[in-house]
């Protein structure tokens, strides 16, 4: 018993207080704990480099800007009743600038196309996240956040071009105003997006002569949008290269609120749904429009149904075979269109490198009976985005 006494005390000891004697005198010291290095500074960001584009930033990575491009080369071939017609074509030369300044929540974007259609600004704006995942402000053009195949980017689809009953249904792809949201275009679980936008006078320029109509347009069209996404943070997309399985759902609203008076408005409604997993993608979207017929804002009636659905399998992360089937039901019996499609897809660096070609028949009703104009495409795609 006495040693374990020994013993316990030696090591209570050392834990409190050691007693050092010195010159015949007992000197009480306090323990502490040992003395660690200070850690090390972290590393400065690397100030220029290529990220898939080339990018230069401070080192405190709190300003940044990203120069990409996106290029597309393009063979087309159309049937028509009055002679064939295929050609060559730059459908997208885009220069893009991107980008953070004095933090990574002020968020900027510039793209211009020098495509075949000639030099025109596509997306000029700043989104500044007050409450990253929760609200964030916009302002600026940009593609307008109604639809699914809207807010896809180019390189995540299957097809060469997105289904016409899109355009035909939600209007420009393209317009200039103002939202706020919680990050639709890599949503969380749960997505909304709510904007304003000038509607039909997209470039916002407004001419010297008094009587020119655009100078006194305002015609603004409301956007809303609400999405649901199993797996947050995943672009939307038409390409499965994770594997994993998940759902996106959306459902959105635009109206267009004839406030010029020219007995323009509509009210348009869509839904979407996503499912993809273990190289498969499903995708389908319906839109429905109402038109104003009337003097007044409710003099609304039916104007046609939009629909497209898709289906795509990914071998070994380099083909896709896929197939689309896009129908519109215009107001009348014989104002009907279709579309059906099938392509294949080529990756050689998953969406930045990639070949595809599609094919199928158009279908135009007509009162003298239906039209079938086959329809060929060939592309190659680069993206450094």
């Amino acid at each position: 018993l006495a040693a374990i006494a020994v013993v316990l005390g030696s090591w209570l000891g050392a834990g409190d207080a050691r007693a050092q004697e010195h010159d015949g005198q007992v000197a009480v010291t306090e323990w502490s704990p040992p003395l660690h290095p200070p850690l090390p500074d972290p590393e400065p960001l690397p100030i220029a480099g290529f990220d898939r584009g080339f990018f230069i930033q401070s080192p405190d990575g709190n300003n940044r800007l990203d120069v990409g491009a996106r290029i597309q080369t393009r063979f087309t071939y159309q049937e028509h009743d009055d002679g064939d017609r295929f050609a060559f074509a730059i459908p997208r030369a885009w220069l893009r600038f991107g980008g953070h300044v004095l933090s990574p929540d002020l968020r900027f974007m510039f793209i211009a196309d020098f495509g075949s259609k000639g030099p025109r600004l596509l997306d000029a704006f700043v989104d500044y996240r007050a409450v990253p995942g929760w609200l964030h402000v916009r302002l600026g053009a940009w593609r307008k956040p109604f639809s699914r195949q809207t807010i896809s980017p180019l390189p995540r689809l299957a097809f060469v071009e997105r289904p016409f009953d899109n355009k035909a249904y939600a209007g420009s792809l393209r317009d200039l105003g103002f939202a706020i949201h919680n990050g639709y275009e890599k949503p969380p679980t749960f997505s909304y997006v709510i904007g304003v936008f000038n509607g039909g006078l997209a470039k916002g320029i407004f001419s010297d002569d008094p009587d020119e109509a655009a100078n006194n347009r305002l015609d603004p069209i409301v956007t809303a949008r609400l999405a649901y996404a199993s797996t947050p943070g995943q672009p939307y997309g038409e390409i499965d290269f994770s594997g994993e399985p998940r759902i996106t759902i959306g459902v959105a609203g635009q109206a267009r609120l004839d406030a010029d008076r020219t007995d323009d408005a509509s009210v348009t409604f869509g839904g979407d749904v996503g499912l993809q997993g273990y190289g498969l993608s499903l995708v389908g979207q319906a839109l429905t429009r109402y038109a104003q017929t009337g003097p007044s804002f409710g003099d609304l009636s039916y104007d046609g149904i939009g629909m497209n659905l898709q289906a795509g399998y990914l071998f070994a992360e380099r083909l896709q075979p896929a197939v689309r089937y896009a129908r519109v039901f215009g107001p009348e019996a014989d104002d009907d269109r279709q579309e059906i499609l099938a392509g294949l897809s080529v990756f050689i660096d998953q969406h930045h490198i990639k070949a595809g070609i599609e094919a199928g028949p158009v279908i135009q009703d007509d009162p003298a009976g239906p039209t079938t104009h086959w329809v060929a495409r060939a592309q190659l795609h680069l993206d450094l985005f």
